[in-house]
């Protein structure tokens, strides 16, 4: 059994030389030959992917490696945003209102911004937590490519999960009709939420509501959030399952959040207890932080999971016939109700690849960056692979690896063609949306 593993690794790897040695030029448009070895993939994505798995590697947690763009936190109490954020300055001075005190008004009907770029004004982020669309916005200094991926959920009430609207397993009992199902959890998590430099919410007693077709959105106890910047809103919409929503406009000086907040003064009979609680728009918001670290996106699902596993399965990559990688020391991400994803070492990929602008977010992983890939016959097939070059702590093994979009690529595990699955990137990264943060990714 030994000799025949010995032998077994032999043959693998005499198979990975060959592939280096066929892989090592690779034709582009105008015919030049290029190297598609570590040294020119260090000139297309940038030496730091080709550390990043050292980097990782050295520190498991890899907190310290983090790019924290914001700066340093400052007074958490009091301004609960980042210092280098010019916007923390303003209203800084500014006495607190009582908490919870909210006057009474009557409510009428009232129109709200709906234009993506209105909405998604000064950096904001993220999934629309009423309508459920995906925004992504890129600041100026950023000078990325939009991209918008729309209906990217994945967990307990979405997706193929188990209370989603296309669940891929069974229940020994009668559940409610896939898009019906509500859960409402208490978070242990301490939930700030700031806008315009000014804390809006601040609570150690968040409610998580789970609502199947959509990520979870926090509810506050009005106690906890800051009723001197809230004002009474005419807007008003109806959910039926939850009920009549009415809405809070949030002003911070001379920043205004038309109907950035809502709450159920009366939800219907069945409902969770939901009522008088406070959410907002996650993606209108400028910082959210759970405890002391930012998150972005949308809040993460308790109920959500990644796992990164070591593998020694043989994998091929291939596309129309012509081999992109190939590899026996592939990391397999497992994550819920997402297809296993591949993460290869760079060396193994012998694509010929172009780095690519478009930038997407996963607030359970990090910032993704992509390229294209330049086919033998000079084609272009774009955003095909993408990387995260310093994710977050969590998943730090992917750190520098890349992988291929299993719904665009044919790939062999040990010989056998696995099918290509469906999903909302079978098409690719659409870029339908301009100067938004990056939304979730694939993977």
């Amino acid at each position: 059994m030994r000799e025949q593993r010995r032998v077994g690794e032999g043959q693998h790897r005499a198979r990975r030389r060959r592939v280096r040695e066929r892989g090592q030029v690779a034709l582009v448009r105008d015919d030049q030959a290029r190297l598609c070895g570590v040294e020119s993939l260090a000139q297309v994505l940038g030496a730091q992917l080709l550390v990043a798995r050292e980097r990782h590697g050295a520190d498991p947690k890899a907190g310290d490696h983090r790019q924290q763009p914001l700066g340093a936190v400052s007074d958490q109490r009091h301004h609960d945003v980042a210092a280098a954020d010019p916007a923390c300055c303003q209203g800084a001075g500014e006495p607190r209102g009582a908490i919870g005190d909210l006057a009474e008004a009557p409510i009428a009907p009232a129109p709200v911004p709906g234009n993506l770029d209105e909405r998604a004004a000064r950096g904001r982020s993220g999934v629309d937590d009423v309508t459920g669309e995906v925004q992504r916005s890129v600041t100026g200094r950023e000078r990325t490519a939009a991209a918008l991926i729309g209906s990217l959920s994945m967990g307990l009430m979405t997706g193929t999960g188990p209370f989603g609207r296309n669940p891929a397993g069974h229940f020994n009992f009668e559940p409610s009709p896939p898009g019906r199902a509500l859960y409402l959890d208490p978070s242990p998590k301490r939930v700030r939420a700031a806008f315009a430099g000014e804390t809006v919410v601040d609570s150690r007693r968040a409610m998580m509501l789970h609502e199947s077709g959509h990520q979870p959105i926090y509810y506050f106890p009005p106690a906890d959030v800051r009723s001197d910047l809230l004002e009474r809103s005419d807007r008003h919409t109806h959910c039926p399952k939850k009920g009549d929503a009415s809405y809070y406009t949030i002003r911070v000086g001379e920043h205004v959040l038309e109907a950035g907040a809502w709450y159920y003064p009366e939800p219907l009979p069945g409902a969770p207890p939901i009522q008088d609680l406070i959410a907002f728009y996650f993606n209108r918001m400028d910082h959210w932080y759970e405890e002391d670290e930012e998150i972005f996106v949308h809040p993460r699902d308790p109920y959500h999971r990644v796992d990164v596993l070591d593998s020694d399965v043989h994998i091929r990559v291939s596309l129309d016939g012509e081999l992109l990688a190939e590899s026996g020391r592939a990391r397999a991400l497992f994550e819920t109700s997402l297809p296993t994803r591949w993460y290869l070492p760079a060396e193994d990929v012998i694509a010929s690849l172009e780095r690519s602008d478009t930038i997407t977010r996963c607030p359970y992983k990090g910032a993704a960056s992509y390229c294209s890939v330049r086919l033998a016959d000079g084609e272009l097939d774009r955003d095909l692979v993408w990387y995260y070059a310093d994710p977050l702590p969590e998943v730090g093994r992917i750190a520098g690896l890349l992988c291929f979009f299993n719904e665009r690529v044919d790939i062999e595990l040990d010989g056998e063609l696995q099918e290509r699955p469906a999903s909302p990137w079978s098409h690719g990264v659409r870029s339908e949306a301009q100067n938004a943060p990056a939304v979730q990714t694939r993977g």
